[in-house]
């Protein structure tokens, strides 16, 4: 982090010179910020958490439940973890341990703080480029959310934003038209927190956009 000073110094055949100086500015990244309401709120994170294990990733005491949902496994598709005194703890089989992109969540929350939680971030010059990020559905009702396959929209003013996604070196915004491309997806629901009610999901092209931070 910090300023980078580069000084570029060149000269040709004839005797020419010239210097060019480049000063980069890079700033460190700031942790994700879930928007929370009291009693239940419905979320994601986009990228996977730096530690997925849900303690790490819900902190905050207010937090009293977390629920998701796998409809990939119809004889015990629900997975329910609580906190009580700072401890989290899940009776379900499979048990609810870690956070990961890709699902949806249901939280319940017993205040209005807001849940900060550091996120894996793009990938660097000449790193690996991590595997795309696949979210199995299958016929019926499933809990999904919102992932950004490029990593970008990972930080503190991300929540609440439109995906964008990086197409020939051009960042376009999603909607869920485009989010959905390829499924056999019919019908959605959002949760609104703030009014405490579902709200429908229009799927057809350019009407409800794909939105960080959203369980769906």
């Amino acid at each position: 982090t910090g300023k980078h000073k580069f000084v570029i110094k060149t000269k040709d055949s004839a005797g020419n010179t010239d210097t060019d100086t480049l000063t980069v500015t890079k700033s460190a990244r700031t942790d994700f910020k879930m928007t929370l309401y009291a009693g239940w709120n419905l979320i994601s994170v986009p990228s996977d958490p730096v530690d997925t294990a849900i303690a790490n990733v819900f902190s905050n005491t207010g937090i009293k439940q977390v629920v998701t949902y796998s409809a990939t496994t119809p004889k015990q598709p629900w997975r329910i973890a609580s906190q009580a005194e700072g401890v989290w703890t899940s009776q379900t089989t499979p048990k609810l341990e870690n956070i990961t992109a890709g699902a949806g969540y249901w939280v319940e929350s017993s205040d209005f703080e807001d849940q900060t939680v550091a996120l894996s971030g793009p990938s660097g010059a000449g790193d690996v480029r991590p595997a795309l990020i696949t979210i199995p559905v299958v016929a019926g009702w499933n809990l999904i959310g919102v992932v950004d396959q490029d990593k970008i929209q990972t930080q503190k003013s991300d929540f609440g934003t439109q995906l964008a996604v990086n197409i020939d070196g051009s960042s376009t915004n999603q909607d869920l038209f485009d989010y959905i491309a390829g499924t056999t997806v019919t019908k959605g629901y959002k949760y609104l927190a703030a009014s405490a009610e579902f709200d429908g999901l229009n799927l057809n092209d350019n009407q409800t956009d794909a939105t960080i931070g959203d369980g769906l």
